[in-house]
C-alpha cells in the first residue's frame, strides 16, 4: 500500500492512497514502524552512477523518490514504485504515485540519475 501522510491528528494519522482517497490510520506505530517514506532519509551516499542504477534496479516494491533528466534535458522528481527495469544502464519503467488523472507511467533513464531516496537513504551521484 501507498499512503500520502496529510496530517497528525489525536485519532491517529490521516493519510490518503494513491487514488486520493483518504481515511485515519488509528495507531500511529503502524505507520512508523511497518512503513518507509519516499522522501525522509536518515543517511546520505554519494555513488557512483552505476551504483545509483544498481539501488534502483534493486527497489522491489518500496516507493522511493528518484530525480533524473527527462528526454528534452529538464530535471523530473517522480515519487513512484518500480514496474520493471531493461538493461543496467537503461531504462526503468516507474508508477508515479503522484499522478491524478492519466497514465502514471514514467520511464527513467539511468544514464541521467541524480539522486534517489529508498528505505531510509538518499544516494547522490558523485
Amino acid at each position: 500500500m501507498y499512503l500520502t501522510v496529510l496530517k497528525k491528528t489525536v485519532d491517529g494519522i490521516e493519510v490518503k492512497d494513491n487514488f486520493n482517497r483518504p481515511f485515519t490510520v488509528k495507531g500511529p506505530k503502524l505507520i512508523e514502524q511497518t512503513m518507509n517514506s519516499a522522501a525522509q532519509y536518515d543517511t546520505e551516499e554519494k555513488v557512483s552512477r552505476t551504483k545509483l542504477a544498481e539501488v534502483l534496479v534493486n527497489a522491489g516494491d518500496a516507493a522511493f523518490t528518484v530525480v533524473y533528466d527527462k528526454q528534452d534535458g529538464t530535471e523530473r522528481i517522480l515519487v513512484g514504485k518500480l514496474l520493471d527495469t531493461e538493461n543496467h544502464m537503461g531504462r526503468s519503467n516507474a508508477i508515479d504515485l503522484e499522478v491524478t488523472s492519466g497514465p502514471p507511467q514514467r520511464q527513467i533513464d539511468h544514464r541521467t540519475l541524480k539522486s534517489l531516496v529508498l528505505r531510509g537513504t538518499k544516494y547522490v551521484a558523485k
